[in-house]
């Protein structure tokens, strides 16, 4: 999808390679006048002791001459987990934190340009962030790379509910991500936030300001706990953010180049890859349900992904709200423009496997290929349930 925004100009790949910058992503060429990493600050220091709190940056200016790199844009944070008064942990309590903390931090990034939001207006941005992480990443990224972004699997065999096995168990992926939070140890991380304009290979030009709204997530979805463990039943959990800090990749090319982006009149046009979270409620004890025009037929999707999940799961801290398993649906299909996708409706349970197949290969994982995402048939069914279409197969 081509977003354009009115007011701004296009730069072309030939006019960057001109000012001596390599145009892979995060190469910077040595000939370039200034090139170079800024660090920006929140706009008002943020209320790190409140749940969903807001950190705003504003990047650039309207008198700004530099270039923002939308491919180098990084979070730089500290955080910790306490007590809801504010109050260390203490040794031994039973608190963790979900997978891919790093993704998972923000319920919401809004994204503005020169006052214009360009951002879905849709939430749940840290749920597609790991569900993007999760289906579309191969094993080896995961293990190598997504690591140092607070990735530790949980168990291909997890359960919704957090229990005080799970704890006490040395192995398990969540006491692992316990021993990493415990007595209100910091943790650092630092990584690409996910949102929709930083799938641009494109720069903004000089004169704009770009504006990130970030949004942190419920701790009750971060965090994971049996039941207070602390001397005070009533104490609950938290995870405060110590500190927050954007890096984004600025270059002030020769003042020809610029003359000549400026002066282009032509819109300025940003390629992005815009993924949208909606959530539909089906109420409990239906047998059959039909859930209509889930996707705007003027833009429709490459791409559809489903994910039951129980209510729960994203407001409860005794619930995982990363597995994944059928919750009792047996049949499923889409109809798209009144054909039927695929004729043969996905089964789960005598025909599981030919749907785990067909799923897998919509997000371009085969059996036969060399990459894998992970997904075992065996975790398909318990904890990494999903269905998947494609929308451009004619099937």
């Amino acid at each position: 999808m081509s977003t354009g925004i009115a007011g701004l100009v296009e730069s072309t790949k030939e006019d960057f390679q001109n000012l001596g910058f390599d145009y892979r992503q995060g190469e910077y060429s040595a000939n370039y006048a200034n090139a170079y990493f800024q660090r920006i600050y929140p706009l008002v220091p943020s209320i790190t002791d409140q749940e969903n709190c807001l950190h705003t940056f504003e990047i650039g200016s309207l008198k700004d001459s530099h270039f923002i790199d939308l491919q180098n844009i990084y979070a730089d944070i500290k955080f910790k987990v306490v007590h809801s008064d504010g109050t260390d942990l203490v040794a031994d309590e039973r608190v963790s934190i979900v997978n891919n903390i790093s993704h998972n931090l923000f319920r919401s990034i809004d994204t503005s340009i020169n006052q214009t939001l360009v951002s879905d207006h849709g939430r749940y941005n840290n749920f597609r962030s790991y569900v993007t992480n999760a289906l579309s990443l191969s094993s080896s990224v995961k293990v190598e790379s997504l690591i140092s972004d607070g990735w530790l699997d949980d168990e291909d065999d997890a359960i919704v509910d957090v229990t005080d096995a799970q704890f006490t168990d040395a192995k398990t992926s969540i006491n692992i991500r316990s021993a990493w939070i415990s007595e209100s140890k910091e943790r650092h991380l630092y990584f690409k936030p996910h949102f929709d304009l930083a799938t641009s290979p494109r720069f903004l030009p000089p004169s704009t300001v770009l504006k990130l709204d970030f949004t942190m997530a419920d701790s009750k979805y971060l965090l994971l706990a049996t039941k207070p463990t602390h001397p005070n039943p009533n104490m609950d959990y938290r995870l405060k953010i110590v500190s927050f800090v954007l890096e984004v990749g600025r270059i002030l090319p020769s003042p020809e180049i610029i003359t000549n982006v400026v002066s282009n009149s032509k819109p300025y046009n940003f390629p992005i890859t815009r993924t949208t979270v909606r959530r539909f409620q089906i109420n409990a004890g239906e047998h059959e349900v039909l859930i209509n025009r889930i996707v705007n037929p003027i833009q429709l999707p490459y791409q559809l992904i489903v994910i039951p999940i129980q209510n729960t799961q994203f407001s409860d801290i005794n619930k995982n709200p990363l597995v994944f398993s059928p919750h009792g649906i047996v049949k499923a299909n889409l109809i798209l423009n009144g054909s039927v996708l695929p004729a043969n409706p996905y089964q789960i349970g005598s025909g599981e496997m030919r749907t785990y197949k067909l799923c897998q290969k919509v997000l371009g994982f085969t059996e036969t290929g060399e990459k894998s995402n992970g997904i075992t048939r065996y975790a398909y069914r318990r904890s990494k349930f999903y269905l998947a279409w494609d929308l451009t197969n004619c099937w």
